[in-house]
């Protein structure tokens, strides 16, 4: 598939696809292409690739007798207007290719209008009134991004797991390699351990050495850690046994450094009267990455 953004051109072209293919039941890709092809007004010689691109989002699929039919969850929006039905496309397109915005469209339109930077895709947000302001918001447009959220959120969840788990097996390896020895891999058994990582000091040094692991697929200079108060604890209890391996996953090459306990305490929150803070948050960007270790992380 040759590579493009979503545009308000395919959206509109891909609404006369289905509607050709719906007016046309039982019909063959090759009947289709040829009945698309005719029209010069719409297509203009671009039906081929249209038809190509459908296929491979699932707005349009050949069915088990090799004729072309629209997605079973396009049906119902047939006899809408055109501004809900393209709506559905855009919905299905962030279902199936999951652009890389996807994972930021939770935090709602606001965030969005940053995220999605290509020129062509962002018009095709402020075409379906999907950027509008809180106070120009119809039941319509809430329910779209109501859907949009959490399956947003679902992919954010998923790919800070997946972030998570890569940089844990990187600095398990690198221990592996430092010290000779296989480490534990704490986060496995449990996460109430308040580390990932029981590794030791050394080669020869065999006291204990807990570590917790944060990773970032941005840069060391935008990225944060997050720790929950229980982290904390065990941080402040473990004492100089203590430490963190911060990656920097954004690149090719990954970046670790590692930080010890105390430098993360001392930028604790003052718990108040109100209460007790319970997370805090750190950037990677307050300590210094000139120390940091480049490996191969593929």
């Amino acid at each position: 598939m040759p590579q493009f953004s979503l545009s308000v051109g395919y959206l509109d072209s891909a609404v006369r696809l289905l509607r050709i293919v719906v007016s046309n039941p039982s019909s063959s890709l090759d009947k289709i292409e040829d009945i698309a092809g005719q029209d010069d007004i719409v297509f203009r010689g671009t039906s081929r690739s249209l038809i190509a691109i459908s296929l491979d989002i699932g707005w349009v699929l050949v069915d088990e007798y090799h004729n072309l039919i629209i997605n079973n969850n396009l049906q119902k929006h047939l006899e809408d207007s055109s501004i809900k039905l393209q709506r559905e496309l855009l919905w299905i397109y962030i279902e199936q290719k999951r652009p890389p915005w996807t994972r930021h469209l939770y935090r709602g339109a606001k965030h969005a209008r940053m995220r999605v930077t290509d020129s062509n895709e962002k018009q095709v947000f402020q075409d379906l009134n999907l950027f509008v302001e809180p106070d120009e918001t119809d039941e319509e447009i809430i329910r779209w991004w109501a859907r949009t959220i959490t399956f947003s959120r679902s992919i954010d969840n998923q790919s800070l797991l997946e972030t998570g788990n890569k940089g844990e097996m990187l600095s398990l390896n690198y221990e592996r390699n430092r010290t000779g020895k296989n480490p534990i891999h704490a986060a496995f058994y449990s996460h109430n351990y308040g580390y990932d990582i029981q590794s030791q000091v050394g080669r020869k040094d065999t006291k204990h050495l807990f570590i917790e692991v944060k990773s970032s697929t941005e840069s060391w200079q935008v990225a944060k850690l997050f720790l929950s108060r229980s982290e904390f604890n065990i941080c402040a209890k473990k004492g100089a046994s203590y430490i963190f391996h911060l990656w920097d996953l954004s690149g090719k090459m990954g970046k670790l450094l590692k930080v010890n306990g105390d430098e993360i305490l001392k930028r604790a929150p003052v718990d108040t009267e109100g209460g007790k803070w319970t997370n805090m948050s750190v950037a990677f960007s307050e300590f210094c990455w000139k120390e940091a270790i480049e490996m191969e992380i593929n």
